[in-house]
């Protein structure tokens, strides 16, 4: 199964974050500037657009996660099974 590395996890997790607790997109950017944070691929300061959207693919990604979650508990349950006497 593919993964991320830690460090790029832990971006969009920093940026979720800054927008829960209530942060534009803007003032997301320039909290990332600030800490001097460039896009992994481009190496390009962060816009609110890019920020709009990694955003919405962390979302995603926890939606995706929580449901892999719940159908794997679903699959551990084992009920105890009945003893047959002849």
């Amino acid at each position: 199964q593919f993964q991320l590395s830690k460090e790029r996890v832990k971006r969009p997790e920093l940026i979720y974050s800054l927008y829960k607790i209530g942060y534009t997109n803007r003032e997301i950017c320039g909290c990332l500037t600030r800490k001097k944070l460039k896009t992994f691929r481009t190496n390009k300061d962060y816009t609110p657009k890019l920020i709009q959207m990694t955003i919405k693919k962390y979302k995603n990604r926890l939606l995706r996660n929580k449901s892999v979650l719940i159908s794997i508990r679903e699959g551990l349950y084992v009920t105890p099974m009945k003893k047959y006497t002849d």
